[in-house]
């Protein structure tokens, strides 16, 4: 069974000992993310960013993950991860966290999401997001969606989806270490 973990960049809980994630499975999320729970797979959408991150070389320490369109703007480094497609929408709030849940979910059985505020909300621009999440959900209809220690009502947008559930943490750890 192939689990990944997703950090989302809303990561409020006092979840630390990535040691412990990395035991149940891999960690993606933002770039943004590494510090704290040394992630293994890093999202990167903005170039300048991502430039930055390959200046102190580190795409050597989690696998970084940028769109393909910056590869020759980054000057082609070896060991860089690429994604294609683009987000329409120039104001749309959580990039990297939809192309890491987007990526984690091809070849995974589970995919624990933490840090996802799935609240409802009038926000356009939320709105949007909450929908490029729902879409990756559909399309992959044999992977079970977690939201770990998740004590939020959801948006009414996710009540129809079968393979999305909350879950607490300590049973997580009960099932899959």
């Amino acid at each position: 069974m192939k689990v990944n973990w997703i950090i989302g960049k809303e990561m409020h809980t006092a979840i630390t000992d990535s040691d412990m994630m990395k035991n149940i499975a891999p960690i993606w999320g933002s770039y943004t993310t590494w510090k704290k729970y040394k992630t293994d797979n890093s999202i990167c959408n903005e170039l300048s960013n991502a430039k930055d991150l390959i200046a102190r070389a580190f795409h050597a320490i989690s696998n970084l993950y940028v769109p393909e369109t910056n590869f020759v703007d980054l000057g082609r480094p070896v060991g860089l991860k690429l994604f294609g497609g683009k987000f329409t929408q120039e104001d749309f709030k959580f990039k990297d966290d939809i192309v890491a849940l987007w990526l984690a979910s091809h070849d995974a059985d589970i995919v624990l999401m933490l840090g996802f505020d799935l609240r409802s909300t009038d926000d356009t621009v939320r709105k949007g997001y909450y929908m490029s999440i729902m879409q990756i959900i559909k399309e992959h209809k044999d992977v079970q969606f977690v939201l770990v220690d998740y004590n939020i009502d959801l948006s009414d947008i996710f009540n129809d989806l079968d393979n999305l559930q909350q879950d607490s943490l300590e049973a997580v750890q009960e099932l899959l270490i």
